[in-house]
């Protein structure tokens, strides 16, 4: 069913004027250990609209994806974990990088962060743990 689900997403972006935001990335703490069920969060930066909500996976990847009017370019994107400073970091809809966010603990003196990952920093980190498997010869819809 992931075909008609893709579809079903496209039609609905043509019909209604939609577009869509995503943030991805991973989720360290001050060591650089991943962080497992960290919450992540996307609202429309002005209004505060909760738009998509995840938790981290064991690896401390994560992955968001929502539908937005076109007219919506500015989000916010606010992380958590139990016993860590949380953090919000405002992004414009043409975010692509994935993002890295290293989530200090309560007591640290230093403050948690959000950055785009380098692009070493995604080869090691990133594509390595979460980004997903390619299939050769799909097309981004996951149609030949």
């Amino acid at each position: 069913m992931p075909v008609c689900r893709s579809l079903a997403i496209l039609s609905a972006l043509l019909i209604t004027g939609c577009t869509s935001v995503s943030a991805h990335g991973i989720i360290r703490d001050s060591e650089g250990r991943p962080i497992d069920s960290a919450s992540v969060t996307v609202r429309e930066a002005t209004s505060g609209t909760t738009l998509e909500t995840a938790s981290s996976e064991v690896t401390g990847c994560f992955n968001l994806f929502a539908l937005v009017k076109r007219e919506q370019s500015r989000f916010i994107l606010e992380a958590g974990a139990p016993g860590r400073k949380p953090v919000a970091f405002t992004f414009e809809r043409n975010q692509r990088d994935p993002l890295l966010i290293v989530v200090a603990g309560d007591s640290a003196h230093e403050d948690s962060s959000v950055r785009a990952l380098t692009p070493s920093e995604r080869n090691s980190l990133y594509d390595l743990y979460c980004a997903p498997a390619s299939v050769p010869g799909a097309t981004s819809l996951g149609l030949r």
